[in-house]
């Protein structure tokens, strides 16, 4: 278990993110992200730890995650005859995770995480223009 847990956590540590575009950041994160979550190493709680370390990788990394649109789709949402009309971040990260063999869907889980990057970009960029607007108002 930590040998693969080394192997992935090497990988990212190696990556180099600059100069990619959104979607090869979003493919190569996403797939080290679904194999650090299909390691497993605790018993309980790996999607919402997973999702931790996403987040403040990624916002060490310069492509900061608003992690409440991750964090609104913890659970599986069903309407009142028991169909489920979305499913939850945790069965994006499964069927992410599925062997080649059974026909892995990681299309689901990175479009959520794009979203995700695209929005707490936008938050800090933002940010960083409130800030520099409120020093040329002092100016």
């Amino acid at each position: 278990m930590s040998g693969e847990l080394d192997k992935v956590l090497t990988v990212l540590n190696n990556s180099n993110w600059s100069g990619k575009n959104i979607d090869e950041v979003t493919a190569e994160f996403t797939d080290n992200i679904v194999k650090m979550w299909r390691v497993h190493p605790f018993r309980d709680g790996n999607t919402r730890t997973t999702l931790a370390f996403a987040e403040r990788y990624s916002r060490e990394h310069g492509f900061p995650m608003d992690i409440g649109i991750l964090l609104d789709q913890l659970l599986r949402v069903t309407n009142e005859q028991g169909k489920i009309t979305r499913f939850s971040i945790r069965d994006k990260f499964v069927l992410a995770a599925l062997d080649k063999k059974d026909y892995p869907e990681p299309e689901h889980l990175k479009a959520l995480i794009k979203t995700s990057i695209q929005e707490g970009i936008k938050k800090e960029r933002e940010k960083c223009t409130k800030i520099l607007d409120s020093q040329e108002m002092e100016l």
